[in-house]
């Protein structure tokens, strides 16, 4: 993964990155390559089985989740915000200067371990709808280590959806919907970011 040049690529289930053009369905994953960033990007949605919108951080209402900073705006400025189109207001798709707000953070690893962790400190038990219960399922199927994308991981995906898209279509997958997603980036005690 060293050296290797920004753009989409498969990942064969060896774990390497390979051109698109060269993409079987035996690739396991599609990988987004920017300046700053290394988003791996799973096959398939995780689901409750019925829908991917799912509740976030749903039995902690009214509880910050430790080791997640609130992030009131999206941008430092906007409480939310447009990537291209007509719409204001219209957010930066520049992501070297996402320097503050819920798009400065690309932290979904340590995001999601944090409201696992609280789930488990609290003892509440997980509904089906519960993101971190989807993903822990997802993950026991998958035998892997995924995590919900922090909302700047997330911009970064929505910005490049149209290669992720083929890219994803090559190798068999889930196609990233024009619905919305949620990010494991904290709003408030009460909200989460979603990008879509």
């Amino acid at each position: 993964w060293d050296n290797i040049a920004n753009g989409v690529y498969a990942v064969s289930s060896e774990g390497k990155p390979i051109e698109v053009a060269n993409a079987t369905t035996e690739c396991t994953a599609v990988a987004l390559i920017t300046d700053n960033q290394r988003i791996m990007i799973a096959k398939n949605d995780a689901t409750d089985g019925t829908n991917t919108i799912l509740y976030w951080g749903y039995n902690f209402q009214g509880k910050d989740v430790a080791g997640i900073d609130n992030q009131e705006t999206a941008d430092g400025t906007n409480a939310y915000g447009y990537f291209g189109g007509s719409k204001t207001p219209q957010l930066s798709t520049d992501c070297t200067t996402w320097t503050s707000g819920a798009l400065s953070d690309f932290n979904g690893k340590a995001n999601t371990a944090a409201i696992i962790a609280a789930y488990t400190e609290h003892a509440v038990e997980m509904n089906s709808r519960d993101m971190c219960k989807v993903l822990q399922d997802f993950n026991a199927a998958e035998d892997a280590d995924w995590y919900v994308p922090a909302c700047g991981q997330l911009a970064q995906i929505y910005l490049n959806r149209t290669a992720i898209n083929e890219a994803l279509a090559a190798i068999g997958g889930t196609a990233y919907t024009s619905t919305y997603y949620w990010s494991s980036s904290e709003y408030s005690s009460d909200y989460g970011w979603d990008v879509g």
